[in-house]
This record gives C-alpha cells, sequence and structure tokens, in this order.
C-alpha cells in the first residue's frame, strides 16, 4: 500500500488483527509508517515511521521515531537525509547497530584486566589499575570507546600535568596507548568475528572502533577551533608536549 502520509491519514488507518502492516509515502522512497496490531497498552495500534532500504541483497529497515511524538513531516525530512546517506553507500542501520553494540570504556577495562593484568607483577598491577583509574574518571566509564579521540587524552595529560604530576602524566599516556591498542588484538581464545565473550565485541568492530580512537586534532583542546587529522594510533604513543 503507498499514498502520501498526513496525520489526517494516520489518524485514520486501521491496525491489523495480527503483526503489522506498511504503509509506503509516495514522495520519499522507503519512507513508511509500521503500524502494529492492537494491544492492551496501545489498543488503537502502536505507529512508527521507518525508511526500508536494501543493502548488498538484504532488507534493512531504520526506525526514526512513534508517531505521533513525530509529526509526519519531521518524520519525511529526516527519512531525506537517511535516503540520502544510503544512496551515498552508507548503511545506517547496520551502523546504528553496530553503535548500540560498541563497548564502552568500563568494557575495555574489563577486558584489559582479564587479558593483560593477570599475569603481570602485583606492583605492575597496582600501578597500572591507578593510571586506569585516571583515564577512566577524566573519559567516563560509559562512554563508548568509539567516542574517544587524541583530545581526551591531550586534555587528560594536561590537566595531570597542571596539577603538579608531569611524571604521572607520561605514564598514564603509555598506559592508555597500551589500553586503546589491545582493542585492536582477537579476544583470547576466539578466533573469527564472532568471537566475542560478555560485554565483548567481535574482531571486526574493534578495528573499526579503533580506526576512530586514532582521529586525531590538529590544535591543543584549548584551541577555539579543532579540526581532524589522520593521525594514526601511533599519535597516542609519542610524548604529549607538557608544556
Amino acid at each position: 500500500m503507498a499514498e502520501k502520509l498526513t496525520e489526517t491519514l494516520l489518524k485514520g488507518l486501521t491496525p491489523p488483527a495480527r503483526g503489522e502492516l506498511y504503509t509506503y509515502d509516495t514522495e520519499v522512497t522507503g519512507f513508511a509508517l509500521k503500524l502494529f496490531a492492537p494491544t492492551k497498552a496501545n489498543p488503537k495500534g502502536a505507529r512508527t515511521f521507518v525508511l526500508v532500504y536494501r543493502r548488498n541483497g538484504s532488507l534493512r529497515r531504520f526506525r526514526i521515531g512513534a508517531w505521533p511524538e513525530w509529526s509526519v513531516t519531521a518524520a519525511r525530512a529526516e527519512a531525506k537525509e537517511i535516503r540520502q546517506r544510503v544512496d551515498r553507500g552508507e548503511d545506517p542501520a547496520r551502523e546504528r547497530r553496530e553503535r548500540r553494540e560498541a563497548p564502552t570504556m568500563a568494557d575495555l577495562v574489563d577486558r584489559y584486566e582479564l587479558e593483560h593484568l593477570g599475569r603481570k607483577p602485583e606492583q605492575t598491577r597496582h600501578d597500572d589499575s591507578t593510571m586506569i583509574g585516571h583515564i577512566v574518571r577524566h573519559i567516563g566509564a560509559d562512554r563508548r570507546v568509539a567516542d574517544v579521540h587524541y583530545g581526551d587524552i591531550v586534555a587528560l595529560h594536561r590537566a595531570l600535568t597542571d596539577s603538579g604530576r608531569p611524571v604521572l602524566a607520561n605514564r598514564v599516556v603509555s598506559c592508555a596507548s597500551r589500553l586503546f591498542s589491545l582493542s585492536l588484538k582477537p579476544m583470547q581464545g576466539r578466533t573469527g568475528p564472532g568471537a566475542t565473550r560478555r560485554r565483548a565485541t567481535p574482531v571486526r568492530a574493534w578495528s573499526v572502533i579503533l580506526s576512530r580512537v586514532g582521529s586525531g586534532f590538529s590544535a591543543a583542546p584549548s584551541s577555539p577551533a579543532w579540526s581532524r587529522d589522520s593521525t594514526s594510533m601511533a599519535a597516542l604513543r609519542r610524548p604529549i608536549a607538557s608544556a
């Protein structure tokens, strides 16, 4: 079923007895309203806007938002932007799923402690735990690893240096290098893209994440204008000027 989606049309749609029903818009390819069967919580049937598209032969459904929280006009505008991304070769639904499943800093620390610290001397474990504490407190335990960038490490180094601990600042940066570099390695005892453990991420996803972590900034954090450059993970390993 296809016709121009309007507020009047949505209000008059009859939900299916069971399952779901799609009503496609005639203005934006793939833009549709997904109408669900009635439930006790929603006797008129929930209504959600989606964009349906194909990528590599597979059908994808990108959820935009529920009606009436999203108006038809707003949902259509969003669908147009998503459609443009699809036309450029992107896969918005997959990217959203991968981001939702992406590990947090807490996940990365769990893995580091499990795979790296366990075989180290007690003093090394103590020292690394102290430095990791600084890293996590500064960046945030719940922050996605994919959102961490070189500017965060610069800011952490600067904060420690300004507090009169330049040696610790350098050691924390070195620990950060080991921590993030671990993400490029397969989970111990597992192989292949499905090599996951609780709170872990497939090897392929770790590689994608680290390529983003390596994105740097051509200016210091205090600069009014930052611009991303192609700094690699080596940026995390090089000393950061404490001046």
